[in-house]
């Protein structure tokens, strides 16, 4: 089965490779070791093995020599009888050949240095045994000769057997003692080949668990380093700093997610960082118009005070303009004696009238401003409800980003959480303004349509008191339609003695909303600035992170395809 590049890249493949560096260095030491005590110990049973082997020949070559004596001895004791002469000394014969056949034969085998002593004392054996049989073959002739009388053979070879017998023992002695000091060595050279077999084991070890300490810090230890370098950065903050690539392996796959995490919390950061900005420019902008919607408030506030101050004499003028009616009408009686001071009197109606028309004119102007202002106040509170529910969406937005980020985004939820509640309750508070404005624009509308009826009713007293200016000449004659035409006049200034008391209290109660909505719209200045002081707080809290010119960019191009 083939390995993918990726398990060859696998950390435990790394470690495995390492540990088995490490195992084959100890290995081949033991396995040197081994083999060198093995050598020593087939060595040593090699020499142990010959030198007894040589030991043993030598034995066996002197135990054949005594019984080549005792055969000669056996001849001198009972050759007299032919028969047994000839069976001992065909035994003499045959043990002799085999001293001699053996004798050469080890002679060939103690060959070399560590034989050298053990060969001379042989071969020395060697050359005494063919002297000593030459004597052997003239003591038989001797004996022979003295009628097989064994005091005279005996005495032709007595003491001969003796230096042979010697040399052997000493061959024997040599090849025993050569067989320990061999053996000591061969034993030291083996105590010296385990000692170096440990050393050299120890060696391996250490030699394997440097390459191990070695191998372990460069490939695994420097990259982990390198990790908690990286993590740093990111903790203090750091987005500007690149993580270096660490491999393929698990270090690696390590290093790139940290990578990939600091990238995707950089652009969080910074799509965060833009929401801010732009909280606190709509913060600021709602803040200046809320201002100069308070300004605009107050002086609608001023100019609706002065319309109740003025409709206040304008009513004061009209009580005047019932008591000279009556007093006109007491005086119908005496109009033919006071015609000229009912003609005054038409005048100074006329005049007071038409002044009274300009008056309500002017009121109806006013009261127009106050409607087209209060239209003005309405769309300035449409544009804040949409800055409203702008600054509730991004604080949702960010709240949703927050929780994303997990731990580190609490904070931020948190004043995501301050931030939407500042947007709901500013939302809340030009819901009111609003509806107060509209019951504003519909007092003011009822208000410009009652001075219009006071203003056409104006007029017709004017046309009225034209005509009676006219018909002065005759109010003699026509005291009655006088009485009766001053009875009209009578109530119809009652009637817009009432209109005007209405109008004065519809301008009370449009002073009274434009005090509550001035007050209002100060709760939402204030509002919004502590809007703005969370987004200023936010912004500080962001400053702490170092953010890469990428990050921005990107930011910067995701909020261009949003919009």
């Amino acid at each position: 089965m083939r390995m993918s590049a990726s398990n060859l890249n696998s950390l435990t493949i790394k470690l495995l490779g390492i540990s088995s560096i490490a195992a084959f260095l100890i290995v081949s030491a033991g396995f040197y070791g081994l083999s060198s005590s093995w050598s020593s110990m087939n060595e040593l049973s090699r020499i142990i093995e010959v030198d007894q082997a040589h030991e043993r020949s030598v034995l066996k070559i002197s135990v054949k020599f005594k019984e080549q004596v005792q055969e000669w001895k056996n001849i001198l004791l009972r050759g007299y009888d032919r028969k047994k002469f000839n069976k001992y000394l065909e035994k003499f014969k045959d043990k002799e050949k085999q001293v001699a056949e053996e004798s050469t034969t080890l002679l060939q085998e103690l060959q070399g240095p560590s034989n050298k002593t053990a060969h001379q004392l042989l071969a020395t054996f060697i050359k005494d045994h063919k002297v000593l049989a030459e004597k052997y073959r003239q003591g038989l002739r001797q004996f022979e000769a003295s009628g097989y009388d064994s005091k005279t053979g005996d005495k032709a070879v007595s003491g001969i057997d003796r230096v042979p017998l010697h040399t052997l023992t000493t061959t024997a002695d040599t090849i025993s003692k050569q067989l320990a000091t061999t053996s000591q060595a061969a034993l030291k050279k083996k105590q010296q080949v385990v000692l170096f077999t440990l050393v050299l084991i120890i060696v391996a070890i250490i030699a394997g668990a440097a390459t191990y300490a070695i191998l372990v810090r460069r490939l695994i230890i420097r990259r982990v380093h390198l990790l908690v370098s990286d993590l740093e950065h990111i903790t203090e903050g750091d987005f500007t700093h690149q993580c270096q690539p660490l491999g393929e392996d698990e270090i690696g796959k390590i290093g790139t997610a940290i990578e990939t995490l600091k990238n995707k919390m950089g652009a969080l950061i910074s799509e965060i960082n833009l929401m801010t900005q732009q909280v606190n420019n709509s913060s600021a902008t709602m803040s200046n118009m809320m201002r100069e919607a308070q300004v605009q408030l107050t002086e609608q506030a001023s100019e609706a005070e002065h319309i109740q101050s003025s409709m206040t004499a304008m009513n004061d003028t009209m009580k005047t303009v019932v008591s000279k009616a009556e007093e006109v009408a007491k005086s119908a009686r005496d109009a033919d004696q006071k015609s000229h001071e009912g003609q005054k009197v038409v005048n100074a109606t006329r005049e007071t009238i038409d002044s009274l028309a300009k008056e309500v004119e002017t009121t109806a102007q006013v009261i127009t401003s106050l409607n087209e202002a209060s239209n003005n106040v309405g769309s300035i509170l449409d544009v804040i409800k949409g800055i409203s529910e702008q600054t509730n969406m991004l604080a949702l937005n960010a709240a949703i980003e927050a929780a994303r980020a997990g731990e580190q985004g609490r904070g931020f939820a948190v004043v995501a959480d301050e931030v939407r509640g500042l947007a709901q309750r500013t939302g809340d508070s030009a819901e009111q303004i609003y509806d107060l404005i509209e019951q504003l624009r519909s007092h003011a509308h009822n208000a410009v349509e009652a001075m219009d009826k006071g203003k056409e009713r104006a007029d017709a007293s004017v046309q009225q008191s034209e005509k009676m200016s006219e018909l002065l000449t005759s109010i003699i004659t026509i005291v009655s339609e006088i009485s009766a035409t001053n009875a009209q006049i009578e109530s119809l200034i009652k009637e817009q003695s009432n209109s005007f008391s209405v109008v004065t209290q519809q301008v009370s109660k449009i002073n009274t909303l434009s005090k509550n909505t001035t007050a209002k719209t100060g709760e939402t200045t204030v509002h919004s600035q502590e809007l703005s002081e969370l987004s200023e707080s936010l912004s500080t809290l962001l400053k702490q992170f170092k953010l890469t010119s990428t990050s921005l960019t990107d930011t910067s191009s995701s909020e261009k395809s949003a919009h």
